[in-house]
Parts: structure tokens; sequence; C-alpha cells
């Protein structure tokens, strides 16, 4: 309408790239960098500079779910949810020790996995709040989600837990090496799973599929 300023989006869909910068442990000084993959345009510390205050420490995981974006900060135990136009912040999910991953199942319901709670934590990304969580002991990191389950990698153990999200209940485990840390899927479905192993015990790393 005449006289009425136009809305500016500063990171359009399909032509942003995003670069987490998890800065140093203790520091605070973690941060989120912008590129435009159009213009070549590269813009630092977006998240400061849209709300004049520092992000927090030990950036990790983004997700970006309906116009929003979920930036998770294991050293800060939160995170902060940011409108994607403007990345104006509109609040925080706490409750959490030291968060790692964030996956959506839908879009009223993600997980967040932990490094030190021995627990999956249940998020509620309309209200921002924490409202449950699944019993898992050790390190949880990397996730997945595929049918009704969600594949959790457990970096202290050798196995990836298997999550029936309709009840929030472990429906299963699989057996690989020590160290399951990260998880993708492919095109074709299958399920990759990259295991650290460990270097004082001898365990050498490994890549399995799971069908």
């Amino acid at each position: 309408f005449e006289g009425e300023e136009p809305v500016v989006v500063q990171f359009p869909f399909g032509q942003s790239a995003f670069v987490l910068n998890e800065g140093e442990a203790g520091q605070g000084n973690a941060s989120i960098d912008h590129l435009n993959l159009l213009t070549g345009e590269y813009r630092r510390n977006i998240f400061q500079t849209a709300n004049n205050q520092p992000l927090g420490d030990g950036l990790k995981d983004m997700a970006i779910v309906q116009g929003r974006a979920y930036l998770v900060l294991s050293n800060s135990s939160k995170i902060e949810v940011v409108e994607m136009d403007s990345f104006n912040t509109v609040g925080t999910i706490t409750g959490l020790e030291a968060p790692r991953f964030i996956q959506f199942v839908s879009s009223n319901k993600a997980y967040v996995s932990d490094q030190s709670a021995d627990e999956l934590a249940v998020i509620d990304p309309v209200s921002l709040e924490k409202t449950g969580s699944v019993p898992l002991p050790g390190w949880t990191e990397d996730m997945t989600f595929k049918g009704n389950r969600l594949y959790v990698t457990n970096k202290t153990s050798d196995k990836v837990y298997l999550v029936n999200v309709e009840n929030d209940v472990v429906a299963d485990s699989i057996q690989l090496s020590y160290g399951p840390s990260a998880i993708e899927q492919d095109i074709n479905g299958l399920i990759w799973v990259y295991c650290s192993g460990d270097e004082q015990q001898g365990i050498d790393a490994a890549l399995y599929s799971i069908e």
C-alpha cells in the first residue's frame, strides 16, 4: 500500500547459507554468519547485529522450520529461537544441560540430544518449552527421523537407539562399533552412521549403512 515500507527479507529461502561458529569454550563468543548464494555477500555475526546481544557459548546446531531458526548452544544450556526474515529473537528454550542437536519430527514436536543429561529432551517449538524426556544413558549426539522412528547416536557406547516418536519410548537399539556420532539419510533411504572408535582402546573408526 502507498506509504508503507516494503518488507525486506534479509535471509531469502533457497538463497542462503549459514556458517555456525562454535566459539571458544567458556568465552561466550559463538556466532553465526550468512552467505547470500546469489550475490556472494557475506555478513558476519548476524544474531548480535540483529539483537544487540551476544548469542552465547558453544553453538552446535541449527534447524530451520516454518520461518524460524532454532540455534542450539551447548555450553549455554539453551536454544535461541529467531525469526528467519530478520533474525530477531522470539524466545529461548531452557531446562537443558548440554544440548547438542535438534531433530524435528513434526511442526510441533522436536527432540534435543544432550552430552550429560542421560536423556533426550522433548521440545514444543510453538510454546518454546521442554515438555518431556526420553531416558537414554550417556552422551546422545546426532539424530535422524524415518517412519515413526527417531535414530539416535550415542558417543559413549556402541549403539544407535530407536525411539518411537508416538509414545517417546525406546523401541530398540542397533549395535555397531564404539562411538556412533554422525548419522545421515541418503537419497535412497539408507541411513549412514559414522563411529569414531577409540584410539586408546585400539578401536578403529567405522562407517555403517542401515537398511
